[in-house]
């Protein structure tokens, strides 16, 4: 196999690997490795390159000769995608600090340090054009203009509630597009956000690594009556066939249904029927279900179970102090008491 075919299957496979992640909702998580990758193999042929003497200097310098034209249009394509993925980054970047200053530096430094090697790469490209290369740049920019564009539209109105927790929260997925919100190309989880609860600013204990928040007390959003209850689940376990874990659903007075998912195992002190009021303890916060760490799952849905089938609609919280377009990173910290608002 040639050295042409082999990069050609290479980005193929690399654009299939991210599309088929994004579709089970680790768009994000997956195009920094894909990437990060890319820029490794790229370090390995551009070395490969020099050994053979294949390689372009400033491929922008020469504009009447047709091979270099290919060469620049190349280099713009690299040079897109790199600044596009850039947002990405920023967004990933934003939520590390509450995971301690060790892992905002690490995590800042490959994505960074990658970041400028990729954009370095494109300065030094080989000889021959590769057509499947520049396909696979041209679809990657597409991909991640598309992935940006929810955030321009408009968002439905949102549902008021109140913080399911006391003390400040920081969101750790949540937002109008799949770059910052890995719930979002789930259309039965689009609105939802996970929550991690934070002491002292960090959502993690520096020294065992577990999230601070385990087994701080649920309280409920929202004034209504519990239809679903589910627990007895283990905390700790991944467990892709049952999701949501332990968790609550409360009929809201608007037709909806609220749904506070993970919760601690053997936790939660309402059973199906309890009429519930706004602030009133259901249960701890855990990591059962499909769940990798102690956080909250809440969603707002049309449904009473949690299913493929519920359709979500936003929230903010009232009595927070951001409250308004919750995405990634957003810290929310109790404010005055207020009730909810009617509408």
């Amino acid at each position: 196999m040639n050295h042409r075919i082999a990069r050609t299957i290479f980005v193929a496979l690399l654009c299939l690997l991210t599309a088929g992640a994004a579709l089970i909702g680790l768009g994000s998580q997956a195009l920094n490795i894909v990437v990060i990758g890319a820029v490794l193999v790229g370090l390995v042929d551009r070395l490969w390159g020099l050994r053979k003497r294949d390689l372009v200097l400033a491929p922008w310098r020469r504009g009447d000769d047709r091979p270099w034209r290919a060469h620049r249009k190349q280099l713009a394509l690299r040079v897109g995608f790199g600044l596009l993925w850039a947002t990405t980054v920023s967004s990933t970047v934003r939520v590390l600090s509450v995971f301690g200053a060790s892992a905002l530096q690490l995590v800042a430094g490959v994505l960074g340090g990658a970041l400028v090697l990729w954009l370095l790469l494109a300065l030094v490209p080989r000889r021959r054009v590769d057509l499947a290369h520049n396909l696979g740049l041209a679809a990657g920019c597409l991909a991640l203009t598309l992935a940006w564009l929810p955030v321009t539209l408009p968002r439905p109105v949102p549902v008021d509630l109140r913080l399911p927790v006391r003390g400040e929260l920081v969101v750790l997925q949540g937002g109008p597009s799949p770059v910052m919100n890995h719930h979002y190309l789930v259309p039965s989880q689009r609105h939802a956000l996970d929550l991690l609860w934070l002491e002292d600013g960090l959502a993690m204990d520096p020294s065992s690594g577990e999230a601070l928040g385990w087994g701080q007390p649920v309280l409920a959003p929202t004034t209504g009556e519990v239809v679903t209850v589910v627990d007895g689940l283990p905390d700790g376990e991944l467990r892709p066939a049952e999701p949501a874990g332990n968790h609550v659903v409360i009929g809201m007075a608007d037709g909806r249904y609220l749904l506070l998912a993970h919760l601690q195992n053997e936790s939660i002190t309402v059973k199906k029927g309890d009429h519930v009021e706004a602030g009133a303890p259901i249960g701890a916060l855990g990591n059962s279900g499909n769940s990798s760490m102690a956080h909250l799952h809440l969603q707002v849905q049309n449904t009473p179970t949690f299913s493929a089938a519920a359709e979500t609609v936003p929230v903010r919280f009232v009595d927070a102090t951001s409250d308004e377009g919750l995405q990634r990173g957003d810290i929310l910290r109790p404010r005055a008491s207020v009730g909810l608002a009617t509408r």
